[in-house]
């Protein structure tokens, strides 16, 4: 009797532990690190990382260097992220996006920060091919040699397409 109840012991404790297994691992492996491009106001544009973990993801977008004769611009952004839902072949979030530009265009050195927040969609194309659209609201704060005034609020509008693994 006792080897009955200990084998029934066992076999509900295996079926208990598989039931609460979660069957998208593969899904959250590839979902993890992202690759692209991308751009927007304050998540900059060009060459472009995100990484998610469980609820918080952040993204990274960087151009190092443009030469239009003699004039250059290099911009980087960070932008802490947080899911609010994950769906089947789209993820919601919002997002606190940091973007910075410098150039040197028309003898002129240039500085811009904008700081934005937002909200975002990154829908899935294939498995491994996704977009992300994200809108929200920035301000623009300019050094003194540009055409803008010193700060501005501006929409903040971005894309990206990206190759998850």
């Amino acid at each position: 009797m006792k080897k009955i109840i200990l084998i029934s012991l066992i076999t509900l404790i295996f079926t208990a532990s598989y039931s609460q297994t979660d069957t998208d691992t593969q899904k959250k492996r590839y979902e993890r690190h992202s690759l692209g491009v991308s751009g927007g106001m304050s998540h900059a544009f060009g060459l472009s990382y995100q990484y998610w973990g469980d609820k918080f993801g952040v993204h990274t977008s960087f151009t190092p260097y443009a030469d239009f004769e003699t004039d250059y611009m290099t911009a980087f952004s960070i932008a802490p992220m947080i899911s609010l839902h994950d769906g089947k072949r789209a993820k919601y979030f919002m997002y606190e996006a940091n973007g910075f530009y410098i150039a040197h265009m028309s003898h002129n050195d240039i500085f811009m920060y904008m700081p934005a927040i937002g909200a975002g969609s990154k829908i899935w194309i294939t498995e491994n091919l996704n977009i992300n659209i994200a809108l929200g609201l920035g301000i623009l704060f300019a050094s003194e040699d540009t055409d803008f005034p010193e700060f501005t609020m501006l929409p903040d509008i971005n894309f990206g397409f990206y190759y998850s693994f």
